[in-house]
């Protein structure tokens, strides 16, 4: 399950970074939170999030949803298999 999340702070990371510069809390813990998978990394990374002004906020997560709806491997990997087929 933690795959989705790691995609998303991964996304997250993408869009922060050169938004927010290397060194600011926020990308600084989306870049945590998109290496490893460590429940506290995504926890903090949530919580500074949170900290983000408002217009900051809404333009980050714009970035992560282009980023995520056009990541076909993505789509692809939650689309379910026909009935009785098993993915390979």
């Amino acid at each position: 399950m933690y795959g989705a999340g790691k995609r998303f702070f991964a996304a997250a990371r993408d869009v922060a970074v050169p938004m927010l510069g290397s060194d600011h809390p926020c990308a600084q813990a989306l870049v945590r939170a998109g290496q490893d998978g460590d429940p506290a990394a995504a926890a903090q990374a949530q919580d500074e999030l949170g900290r983000l002004d408002p217009g900051q906020l809404t333009e980050l997560m714009a970035g992560v949803h282009r980023i995520l709806r056009e990541d076909v491997t993505a789509i692809l990997e939650r689309w379910p298999a026909p009935a009785g087929r098993r993915r390979n």
